[in-house]
């Protein structure tokens, strides 16, 4: 009985341990949306049903964004020298919820006072990633390692290596990755209460850059831009790694102040310049431009309304596109009633200019932080 006691105790303490560095956080958010304009199922030329999604949460470029649950699950030692970090994450890419996703599961250490950093696994960038509204990063949401140095307060310099950008072999039946340049990168950041800018390159030949201002108080202003070689773009380029429209030259643009009680006036930009036969057309493709403004005013506790639109720019060739437009834009009001803290339900209509683009929807939508 003592020995049964003993060791419950010992269980107790080292769960009391444990439960002093650990978090639990994250959020789930769905929607539902059906489309205005109804699709021709059968090819006779006529609409004959909309379409129904629960893929969307609240459409949108600068409020919106997909269905999506997300858990984190952290740990660190008293002095955060030593911790664990893990989030499973639904991103709607699926009208099942039976796929769920790792999208990070890394270990870090912190030794020196801080001064030397080690993380490894599929890991968070918290290091040298861009702070910036599109967030570049080469390490982000990859499995790889990182090594670095903080020899000054604020200041990260460092690199490492990712698996993600190797081609694969196999030898027998053994799967393998075949080791070369393009998995390895190196970059900086520096931040503080006034200002952040961060930089990093990428051996297979891409590189990012990021400047963020918040000296002004209630003020953000954030630029990034991002370069990648044709031979980069063919490594690192999935749909996932920041290299949007596979575009050689990205610049991104974001303003935001909530300086006004309530109110949050944000205005968001793309541009992607291009040297690549992106729409399959046999020419090359050289621009395409977005502009996203945005603001939302929360009337009191329980009720708030928002108004964005997105005007999207470019010079393809319209006669070899057909009926795909150049210029086309989206129009999306909500409205949204906060019954509790933490919790938020909305409604929606996402207007369009060109229908074979982007169609007429309206959707409704709820979301709930912990």
């Amino acid at each position: 009985m003592k020995k049964i006691a003993l060791a419950l105790a010992g269980i107790a303490l080292a769960s009391s341990s444990f439960a002093e560095g650990f978090k639990l956080s994250g959020f789930l958010r769905a929607g539902w949306s059906n489309t205005i304009d109804a699709l021709d199922t059968d090819a006779d030329g006529k609409g004959d049903t909309a379409e129904a999604s629960t893929v969307k949460w609240l459409a949108g470029d600068y409020f919106g964004g997909n269905t999506r649950s997300r858990l984190n699950l952290g740990w660190s030692n008293a002095d955060d020298t030593a911790g664990a970090f893990v989030r499973l994450q639904y991103t709607g890419a699926a009208e099942s919820w039976n796929i769920a996703a790792v999208k990070y599961a890394n270990v870090y250490f912190k030794g020196f006072d801080g001064k030397v950093i080690m993380a490894a696994g599929k890991v968070q960038d918290n290091y040298i990633g861009s702070d910036g509204y599109e967030g570049f990063s080469f390490l982000d949401g990859n499995s790889g390692f990182f090594a670095g140095v903080a020899p000054v307060d604020g200041l990260v310099i460092g690199g490492g290596a990712v698996v993600d950008y190797l081609d694969d072999v196999t030898v027998g039946d053994k799967k393998s990755h075949r080791a070369s340049k393009n998995a390895a990168y190196a970059g900086a950041k520096y931040a503080n209460d006034q200002f952040s800018v961060a930089a990093a390159y990428e051996f297979a030949g891409a590189l990012y850059g990021n400047v963020n201002v918040t000296a002004v108080k209630d003020l953000l202003i954030a630029l990034e831009a991002s370069y990648a070689s044709d031979d980069a773009l063919d490594a690192l380029s999935d749909g996932d790694d920041g290299f949007l429209y596979d575009a050689q030259l990205t610049f991104v643009e974001q303003v935001e102040y909530t300086g006004i009680e309530n109110l949050t006036l944000g205005l968001a930009s793309y541009q992607f310049l291009n040297d690549r036969d992106i729409d399959n057309t046999g020419k090359k493709d050289n621009l395409v431009v977005t502009i996203n403004p945005a603001v939302r005013y929360d009337i009191n506790e329980l009720f708030a309304a928002s108004l964005e639109g997105t005007v999207t720019i470019s010079n393809w060739d319209e006669k070899e596109l057909g009926d795909v437009n150049k210029t086309f834009a989206t129009i999306v009001p909500a409205f949204y009633f906060k019954p509790a803290q933490g919790a938020e339900a909305h409604v929606f209509a996402s207007i369009s200019t060109d229908k074979d683009q982007a169609k007429h929807q309206v959707g409704t939508g709820l979301k709930f932080n912990f």
